[in-house]
């Protein structure tokens, strides 16, 4: 039981090893390629960035032209 421990041990290393130098570098040189290409739309302010969230939503929200009334739903007839 011990070596079958020590094998599964071992290879789980040798993947994490494989990660770290194959998968998370091109990751990472990924994320500061687009980071840096998109700079200009960072908000620094903390303040701009709590209200992020709601001016999406409402400003989304804003976009949607209400439906207007038919006449049998004004006059409360479902059709």
């Amino acid at each position: 039981m011990a070596s079958y421990i020590t094998k599964a041990g071992s290879a789980a290393m040798k993947a994490v090893e494989v990660v770290r130098t194959k998968a998370i570098p091109p990751a990472v040189e990924y994320y500061k390629a687009t980071m840096a290409k998109n700079a200009e739309y960072v908000v620094k302010d903390p303040a701009a960035v709590d209200k992020l969230g709601r001016q999406l939503v409402f400003s989304n929200l804003a976009r949607r032209v209400p439906r207007p009334a038919s006449p049998a739903r004004a006059a409360g007839r479902f059709v």
